[in-house]
């Protein structure tokens, strides 16, 4: 199954069991109830942002919501760093240049050093292939941790 159809039916899973609707979703996360639907008609991805707002009122896992695992444990999650901190960071901790990042995963150069110096933010599908050229999870990736 491709992420985006687990992203829409891991959404969907968690509309439900909320007893919520597109609408109400939308209101709640201050999100377009007609990008929820395009979410849920597996049409787009959310951005980053949008991402954590959904797993952030879920208290999920990104890696959860886009079904890398079946393991729901409800949590509240700190407040995530800016997506370049924590990518410089760790590019330094897996001793990993942009050169090499770029060449491995066939990324225009530029791009990488947007990212890495925070002029934007990759999408959730780069996101999602980042976090597996790393090896780690997603909310890893973009710093997100739970308050213990």
């Amino acid at each position: 199954m491709d992420i985006l159809s687990n992203f829409s039916e891991t959404l969907s899973e968690l509309i439900a069991m909320h007893n919520l609707n597109a609408s109400i979703l939308g209101k709640q996360l201050k999100i377009d109830r007609s990008t929820i639907t395009k979410y849920l008609a597996k049409r787009s991805l959310p951005k980053l942002q949008f991402a954590i707002k959904i797993v952030d009122y879920f208290g999920c896992s990104l890696d959860y919501l886009f079904g890398l695992t079946n393991d729901y444990q409800k949590k509240s999650y700190l407040q995530c760093p800016p997506f370049f901190q924590v990518f410089q960071q760790l590019l330094a901790s897996r001793n990993c240049s942009r050169y090499r990042l770029f060449t491995d995963l066939d990324i225009h150069d530029q791009i990488v050093d947007d990212w890495y110096y925070g002029r934007s933010i990759p999408s959730m599908y780069n996101i999602i292939r980042l976090a597996n050229y790393f090896n780690c999870t997603l909310d890893e990736l973009v710093g997100r941790k739970a308050v213990e």
